[in-house]
């Protein structure tokens, strides 16, 4: 029960922004940050299931391979996912970004094989987060 209701506490978070942004924003920012926002968040699909790789190695085959999924996984995201981005953005603020949206990943496998729900399920509203303010910035 207490898992289910910090998920609904996590997620309000971006209820709220879909909500209350538009109030605040012309509407052809708004659509355009919404863009931007889904390319960021669709960036760790680059990876090819690496963490869905690591979920099946921790817990069919018993093995911890985080380490390996760290060091791969930046590997790979600096020769694929980071060029692709800075090649679709060419800002250096949304290739950082992707950068770490795949990252944070990685992190919320490691935090979901160590039953840390509530910490995994807060990763992507505390990043739509960090965009809002990113965004901000670079608009304003």
């Amino acid at each position: 029960m207490k898992l289910i209701f910090y998920r609904y506490l996590m997620y309000s978070f971006l209820a709220i922004e879909v909500l209350m942004l538009p109030a605040f924003v012309d509407k052809e920012l708004y659509s355009i940050f919404e863009y931007y926002k889904f390319i960021i968040f669709s960036s760790p699909f680059f990876m090819l299931g690496v963490s869905s790789g690591f979920l099946y190695c921790n817990y069919s085959l018993k093995s911890n391979y985080f380490n390996e999924l760290v060091i791969f996984g930046t590997i790979y995201a600096l020769m694929v996912v980071v060029p692709i981005a800075w090649v679709y953005f060419d800002n250096i603020l949304f290739v950082v970004l992707c950068f770490l949206m795949v990252l944070s990943v990685f992190v919320e496998q490691k935090l979901q094989i160590q039953k840390m729900f509530v910490l995994a399920l807060g990763l992507k509203p505390l990043i739509s987060i960090f965009l809002v303010i990113s965004v901000a910035i670079f608009y304003f």
